[in-house]
C-alpha cells in the first residue's frame, strides 16, 4: 500500500484515503491482508523474526504515548539492536515515565522512576533511554542471562558506534544512578562478566549457564590449529587446558557467516567436516542448543566427561 511506512504501519486514517471504508478494513483484518496492531493502527504483514515484530509494535504505539513517555527496559533493547533471547522477549512494550498515572493500555508495560538527561536519547524518532541505562535495565529485570545475552551484544555493537570508551563510562552511570532497584545487584554482576566476544545471545546464556553451575569461564572464540600453527577452526568457546571445546547449536547457527542461499545439506556437512577435524587433534566437542540449556546441571556434566577425557587424551600426547 502506498501510505504504508518502512515496517508495513499504516494507519487508519491513511487508509481512509487510499479510499478504503470501515467495512473493508474489517474485511481485510479477517482475510490476513492487514494486521491490526493496535486500535487504529495496521500492518501490512509481521515480520517472522520476533524482534522485528516487537519493534514494529514499537513503533506503532509510540504515537499514542505522549512525550512524557520514555520507551525503555527491553523495548528500547530492541531499538537499539542490542540482543534480546527470543525466549525473554516481552510481547509488549515498555516504558518509563518520571511520575505514574495516565491511562492503562493493552500491550503496554509502564514503568516509574527518573531517568537522567544523559540516559534519555533519540533513535529514528524514537525517545528511548540510552543503550548503558538499557542494559541495565535489562539486566536488573531479565536476570544473569538474558541480561548478559543483552550487555555482551552492547559491548560487541560498540566499535561499530564509536563509543567503547564511553559505553563503559555510561554504563557505570547508569549502576550508580539505579542504586537501590529491584535486581541491581544482577545488573553489577552481568556488567562485571559482560563480554564483546559472543557472537550471539545462546553463546551469551551459555556463559551465564556455565557460570552458574561452577565450571570455569571458558576462552571465548577460540582457535584450533594444528601443532604446525595451521589453522583449523575457530570455536565459540574451549577449555585449552582440557582440550575440550563447546559449542551452541542455535536455529541460524549453520548459516552464520555463510551465504543464506547456500545448501542447507552442504552446510552441515561443512560443519561436521569442521567437527572430525578438530576431533582428529584429540579435542572433545560438546554440544547444545536452548532445550539443553533448560538442564543445566546435566549440560555441565556433559562438558565436565568431556573434560576428563580430554586432560586423558592430552597426558597421551
Amino acid at each position: 500500500m502506498a501510505y504504508a511506512g518502512p515496517n508495513g504501519i499504516i494507519t487508519i486514517d491513511q487508509l481512509a484515503r487510499c479510499g478504503m471504508t470501515t467495512e473493508e478494513v474489517s474485511r481485510a483484518v479477517r482475510n490476513g491482508s492487514l494486521v491490526r496492531l493496535r486500535r487504529g493502527t495496521y500492518a501490512t504483514g509481521l515480520p517472522d523474526d520476533p524482534t522485528a515484530r516487537h519493534r514494529q509494535l514499537v513503533e506503532a504505539t509510540v504515537p499514542a504515548l505522549g512525550e512524557s513517555a520514555i520507551i525503555s527496559h527491553q523495548s528500547a533493547a530492541v531499538c537499539h539492536g542490542l540482543a534480546v533471547p527470543w525466549s525473554m522477549l516481552d510481547p509488549r512494550i515498555h516504558l518509563t515515565r518520571a511520575l505514574g498515572g495516565g491511562n492503562r493500555r493493552p500491550r503496554i508495560v509502564s514503568h516509574v522512576g527518573h531517568i537522567p538527561s544523559d540516559h534519555v536519547t533519540t533513535l529514528d524518532g524514537l525517545r528511548l533511554t540510552s543503550v548503558a541505562w538499557s542494559v541495565v535495565d535489562c539486566a536488573r529485570t531479565l536476570g544473569f542471562g538474558g541480561g548478559l545475552a543483552v550487555a555482551d551484544s552492547a559491548l560487541r555493537l560498540a566499535p561499530q558506534r564509536g563509543d567503547m570508551g564511553q559505553l563503559s563510562a555510561l554504563l557505570d552511570s547508569a549502576l550508580q544512578q539505579q542504586q537501590g532497584r529491584h535486581g541491581i545487584a544482577t545488573a553489577r554482576a552481568v556488567v562485571a562478566f559482560a563480554s564483546p566476544l559472543p557472537e550471539s545471545p545462546g553463546e551469551s546464556v551459555s556463559r551465564a549457564v556455565l557460570r552458574q553451575v561452577g565450571l570455569p569461564d571458558p576462552v571465548l572464540q577460540y582457535e584450533i590449529r594444528t601443532p604446525a600453527g595451521v589453522f583449523v577452526a575457530r570455536t565459540d568457546m574451549a577449555w585449552p587446558e582440557d582440550n575440550t571445546v563447546g559449542e551452541f547449536d542455535g536455529r541460524l547457527k549453520y548459516r552464520r557467516g555463510r551465504d543464506d542461499a547456500a545448501d542447507p545439506g552442504s552446510v552441515v556437512y561443512r560443519e561436521k567436516r569442521r567437527e572430525e577435524a578438530i576431533r582428529d587433534l584429540d579435542w572433545e566437542v560438546v554440544r547444545w542448543g536452548w532445550d539443553e540449556l533448560g538442564d543445566p546441571a546435566a549440560v555441565a556434566v556433559r562438558i565436565r566427561s568431556a573434560m576428563a577425557r580430554g586432560r586423558r587424551r592430552k597426558g597421551r600426547t
